[in-house]
């Protein structure tokens, strides 16, 4: 070994003719910044003990810095790393045969799998170790990624010691004149070099609907199902256009994710990623990896949903209008009435024929069904039924609500008109008639001879009707007009000449 580095280590640190270490060299030649930045070896006349080993561990960022960590969870998981490792021999006057042209000594090799151990006898020389000198083939398990060969330090004992994991430059420094000498901390006679492994994660996009188009006002967390834990998410961004809300983050390989909306009143109902299936936990596969990404879409629905039940006779409803209210502010939302075979309430005076379901806590008026249409009919306010009907303006669902739709008969004016024989039509003046749609209303007699024909009764829809008999606009089909014209019917009139 070179005096002046030697008695300038002994120096600095003390050491003891039997004590080893490891040092930093970084070359400065009068530059700020370090020309040359590699591990030495130093060591006295001793068998050091160089260690290989893999591990799985995760990637943690500290002060903006991404270090490798020790998981005792993570660290128990089998992977492997194969190894080959060559030093630089400062010193190379021992007349090694190992010696290359490069000054170079191959140490350590091993043909297999690691968690191995090499014994190593460096005998009173100082060696370089640049991280350029490993080769290694990683294995195929695509479960991990490797990270690159660290220098594992320990500290502490028993249970409560601790692991770290330092580059090369992460050390302490001493300076004198164009060379800096430095002590990694927590190195000593022996070297744990460890190949290092992170748990293979995949860029996981999730876009975030609610059936009710809120999903942009609305949240999920997301979590690993099997720790129960939640997932840092490194982005989201609302889409107020399309009603989403996109969330990224980083998700373990093969590792299940559930999602749980943020607010009590949804629940996830469903996922897709090219094929849609119902719950709220997903595996992360990269069998699904699309440009890199694992892309899915969460559906939220309402927790908790009630049946409002509407009795509209045989009338039609479509769309129905309610207030939800999330996170203290007011949506104006709206679904579909579906129809149903009737159901009776209301002591069987009443039959449902549509329902429509709202979420518990909408709130309905008087308006959110809009005008159902019921031909020959003029719709006039809705009723809720209690126990009785009664007309309301604004109500809560709170529980399963029955709704009555009250309307008014159309009113018809009926007027007269002749059709002859001929299909001449003349119409009768002065005389006219005003119904209630659905009351009886009876045909009078009206009898008018023209050009030799006679009025015998009405012609409605086809059918002939005498005089005096009653007749019920129920009886036609279709709406009917405000007025309603009505045919008499005629024949011929003989004359017979008796002599």
């Amino acid at each position: 070994m070179d005096g002046d580095l030697h008695a300038l280590l002994l120096d600095a640190y003390g050491i003891a003719s039997d004590i080893k270490d490891f040092y930093m060299v970084q070359s400065y030649d009068g530059l700020e910044s370090p020309l040359e930045h590699h591990l030495y070896i130093v060591y006295v006349p001793a068998k050091h003990t160089v260690n290989f080993n893999a591990l799985v561990g995760k990637e943690k960022t500290i002060d903006g810095t991404t270090n490798f960590v020790y998981d005792s969870e993570l660290a128990a998981n089998y992977v492997l790393a194969e190894y080959a490792m060559t030093l630089d021999q400062v010193n190379n006057d021992d007349g090694s045969e190992n010696i290359d042209s490069n000054n170079r000594r191959q140490i350590a090799y091993t043909p297999g799998w690691s968690y191995s151990r090499q014994t190593v006898d460096f005998q009173n020389y100082i060696y370089l170790i640049k991280p350029e000198h490993f080769t290694s083939r990683i294995s195929s398990n695509s479960n991990y990624d490797f990270v690159g060969w660290k220098v594992l330090i320990t500290s502490g004992s028993g249970e409560d010691i601790t692991y770290s994991f330092v580059e090369l430059s992460e050390v302490v420094s001493i300076t004198n004149e164009d060379q800096r000498y430095i002590k990694i901390s927590g190195i000593h006679a022996d070297l744990n070099i460890v190949a290092c492994f992170v748990q293979k994660q995949i860029t996981t996009e999730v876009t975030l609907r609610s059936k009710d188009n809120l999903g942009h006002k609305l949240g999920i967390n997301i979590l690993d199902y099997s720790k129960g834990t939640a997932l840092e998410t490194q982005s989201v961004v609302e889409n107020a256009e399309t009603c989403e809300k996109i969330y990224t983050f980083k998700a373990v390989l093969n590792s299940t994710i559930q999602f749980k909306s943020t607010f009590d009143q949804y629940k996830v109902v469903s996922f897709d990623f090219g094929y849609t299936y119902e719950g709220d936990t997903i595996t992360i596969t990269d069998a699904y990896v699309v440009d890199g990404k694992f892309k899915i879409v969460v559906t939220l629905d309402y927790a908790s949903t009630k049946t409002v039940y509407l009795d509209v006779s045989q009338g039609k409803i479509g769309t129905v209008n309610y207030t939800y209210t999330v996170d203290g502010n007011d949506y104006e939302r709206s679904t579909e009435a579906s129809a149903i075979q009737g159901m009776s309430f209301n002591g069987g005076q009443n039959y449902a024929t549509y329902q429509v379901v709202l979420p518990l806590g909408a709130k309905i008026n008087s308006q959110s069904f809009g005008t159902p249409t019921l031909s020959n009919y003029t719709f006039t306010r809705w009723q809720y039924f209690d126990g009785k009907l009664n007309d309301f303006e604004t109500l809560p669902v709170s529980d399963t609500t029955y709704l009555c739709a009250k309307y008014d008969a159309k009113q018809i004016t009926v007027k007269f008109a002749v059709k002859n024989l001929q299909n001449a039509i003349t119409k009768i003046t002065g005389i006219e008639a005003n119904i209630t749609y659905g009351t009886d209303f009876t045909l009078p007699t009206i009898i008018a001879e023209l050009n030799g024909e006679v009025t015998i009764g009405y012609i409605i829809d086809n059918q002939l009707y005498p005089f005096g008999e009653k007749f019920n606009f129920k009886n036609l089909t279709g709406e009917i007009g405000d007025e309603y014209q009505i045919y008499l019917t005629t024949q011929k009139i003989y004359s017979i000449a008796f002599t």
